[in-house]
């Protein structure tokens, strides 16, 4: 009697597992993304182009990302999201949430294409309240990024403008991970998948996370511990930051989110 209650366990395991390697759940997986420096290349190619003085940028502002699993016609198995059950760095979502009732992948796509776009205008708008009159015009500056897309990277893309029009390094050699929408007003705005982006920047060696204020109420003491977490309400705010970084200067009066 042991020996088959023994084998039907197994028999049902391997049944099981093969069943939930197979079937789709109607969930997506969201995931540590990749990691661009803005003010370098991505696939060989400037990411900010213009007309910019010579002096090449040091440091880094690396715009953060996150990869999501699953699409309609095309979602995680339900093993895959049992092992993401069981990971810190990836998160679950039903698939409506991401993709509403009707849409494709495509028409999903290319909004988040255009929402790029959109912050990147956005971004040469900010840049400009803090560059002198007419130079964001003068350089005819852009984003190009392939394979990307949201308006997450609003922030990255404004502090790299006016590192690339100003003269020196604004980040003063350090290499700063940063996320978070911004405005024409300068205004920082909460994103999605920041869990997911803090363990990209960790993985990068990113020692900095500026990111929005707004976000902190996502994040657990886990989180906070993995890097040093910088939430920010405005670009102002922001560029105060980054001048405390750059120079060495007092980092423990940097804001935190126990502070929000």
């Amino acid at each position: 009697m042991r020996k088959r209650v023994g084998w039907s366990l197994i028999a049902l395991s391997t049944f099981g597992l093969v069943w939930g390697s197979q079937q789709q759940a109607p969930f997506v997986i969201e995931a540590p993304g990749s990691v661009t420096n803005v003010l370098g290349k991505s696939e060989g190619v400037e990411v900010l182009q213009g007309n910019f003085p010579d002096d090449d940028p040091v440091g880094a502002i690396d715009l953060l990302t996150v990869s999501v699993f699953g699409y309609p016609g095309n979602t995680p198995t339900f093993l895959d999201i049992l092992a993401a059950l069981f990971s810190a760095d990836q998160a679950i979502y039903p698939l409506e949430l991401i993709y509403p009732p009707g849409s494709t992948f495509e028409e999903e796509y290319e909004a988040s294409v255009k929402d790029l776009a959109d912050s990147s205008e956005s971004a040469l708008s900010a840049a400009q309240l803090f560059l002198p009159e007419g130079a964001v015009e003068r350089s005819r500056a852009k984003v190009v990024l392939e394979d990307v897309g949201g308006p997450s990277g609003g922030l990255a893309f404004t502090l790299g403008f006016i590192d690339k029009l100003s003269p020196g390094s604004l980040t003063g050699g350090k290499s700063l991970a940063v996320t978070g929408t911004i405005d024409d007003k300068g205004a920082v705005g909460e994103i999605g998948g920041i869990q997911q982006k803090i363990y990209a920047a960790k993985r990068n060696g990113d020692e900095f996370l500026i990111m929005p204020a707004g976000n902190c109420i996502d994040l657990t003491a886990d989180h906070l511990n993995l890097i040093r977490v910088i939430p920010v309400k405005d670009l102002k705010q922001a560029l105060s930051v980054v001048k405390i970084i750059s120079a060495d200067g007092d980092i423990a009066s940097l804001p935190t989110c126990y502070d929000q």
